[in-house]
């Protein structure tokens, strides 16, 4: 098993200032969590019991907004822009929206350091190398062999260009010495679909993802 990190935060448009002004009428209605993700991705798992929890805590419906696309730039970007920044739309950022996003896209449309404001870390999780089970496919030693017999024949799959999915295939193969096909998806979920069905052999995915078709004999890990 081969893997890397992936840290999911929770952040909110404007400055944490702003929340002072409320005082103790906050929350006065329903928050909303953006989702930059698409729905039914491990992003999308962590925040329907995230925002179950955070609903009862403050005593208001937090309500889940799936807005995937373009790596998480375009929820992150919506939450960017909301106006006033109140703290009622917040994001489920990530390594990818944070940190990673800014540096290879022209523009991604939004600051992650002047128009977000961290709030806490929720999860941290590994990467792990999947491939489908009808591949020939066993051991890592039978990836790097193929991957090395004929550089760039061998296709892995990402959420998308930028992604940690996506970086750690780069990492993978920068350790092993080979070279890989990348294929970006939009999400982790459509990627791995086209694992189970043999579309592609393999992909990088959040360990959480992949642990019941893994048991299901389905994907090997």
């Amino acid at each position: 098993m081969h893997s890397t990190q992936r840290l999911v935060l929770v952040v909110l448009v404007g400055a944490i200032s702003v929340l002072s002004h409320a005082q103790d009428a906050f929350p006065e209605r329903a928050l909303t969590l953006v989702v930059p993700y698409p729905a039914g991705g491990v992003a999308d798992t962590i925040a329907r019991p995230l925002a179950q929890e955070l609903g009862k805590r403050l005593g208001q419906p937090v309500i889940i907004d799936n807005r995937a696309g373009a790596n998480g730039n375009i929820g992150s970007a919506y939450v960017a822009r909301q106006q006033p920044a109140d703290g009622y739309t917040i994001l489920l950022g990530s390594t990818s929206t944070l940190a990673v996003n800014p540096h290879i896209y022209k523009s991604v449309g939004y600051n992650p350091v002047k128009d977000l404001q961290p709030l806490t870390l929720t999860h941290q999780m590994p990467n792990v190398l999947v491939v489908g089970a009808t591949t020939p496919y066993k051991t890592l030693t039978d990836v790097t062999s193929v991957a090395k017999a004929s550089p760039g024949s061998l296709v892995y799959g990402s959420a998308g260009n930028g992604n940690s999915m996506h970086l750690a295939g780069v990492v993978f193969q920068e350790k092993t010495g080979t070279k890989l096909m990348h294929v970006p998806y939009k999400g982790g979920p459509p990627a791995l679909n086209d694992v189970l069905g043999g579309q592609i052999p393999m992909m990088f995915h959040n360990l959480p993802a992949v642990v019941s078709f893994r048991q299901a004999g389905k994907v090997r890990v």
